[in-house]
């Protein structure tokens, strides 16, 4: 797209490893190393065996792209997150001090809430305990994730897509007090930030006709 709006397919970019049962999808972002300038990073999930794991695959022009290998494959950390949950779609947000932050679906051990991590590489992730949801927030898959102001804003599909608010990247999150429902539940899903220059964010997300 030149505009942000207007699209033409380019087809197939990566296709699921042999043996694997399926292929979850992510996101995409720059790499994080400066001396990385001009690499773009993506991060997906495969089922593999009995459990969900991440992988990680780069590309210099954003249709070639070629997986990292096994060695890059991120785990859930059993300290926080249990061993064969959700494990899905990071996204990330730029850290202070360098390296990334990471937000992705996940099912944490002591109650509701999402993945989330650091990487000063942006393919070598490290997970952290996981934001605590407050205020009745409901479990979910996480959207997406960005600073607006002085504050966090996750949206998350529960649903349909809510929108939870922080003050800190590492929460906790509450339900918004204004709009929490960002999109109903049904054929609207997946919501994720869209950044523009000059226009600032726009959000985007997919539907499913009925």
């Amino acid at each position: 797209s030149t505009d942000g709006v207007h699209w033409r397919e380019r087809g197939v970019i990566l296709r699921k490893a042999e043996g694997v049962t399926w292929m979850g999808t992510g996101s995409t972002w720059r790499s994080p190393r400066a001396e990385r300038a001009g690499t773009f990073q993506m991060n997906f999930s495969e089922w593999r065996g009995e459990r969900q794991t991440i992988f990680f695959a780069e590309s210099t022009n954003l249709v070639d792209w070629h997986r990292l290998g096994p060695e890059r494959e991120f785990t859930q950390d059993a300290r926080w997150y249990k061993p064969q949950g959700r494990w899905d779609c990071i996204y990330t947000l730029p850290r202070t001090g360098g390296g990334l932050w990471g937000y992705w679906t996940a099912d944490p051990s002591a109650g509701p809430g999402v993945g989330f991590g650091q990487s000063t590489d942006g393919v070598r992730w490290e997970a952290i305990e996981p934001p605590r949801f407050l205020d009745g927030a409901a479990p979910g898959e996480a959207g997406a994730v960005e600073r607006i102001g002085d504050r966090y804003y996750l949206m998350l599909g529960a649903g349909g897509m809510r929108t939870l608010v922080g003050e800190r990247p590492e929460g906790p999150f509450r339900p918004a007090t204004v709009n929490p429902v960002l999109l109903h539940g049904g054929p609207t899903y997946f919501s994720r930030f869209f950044p523009t220059n000059p226009d600032g964010l726009l959000v985007n997300h997919h539907a499913i006709a009925k």
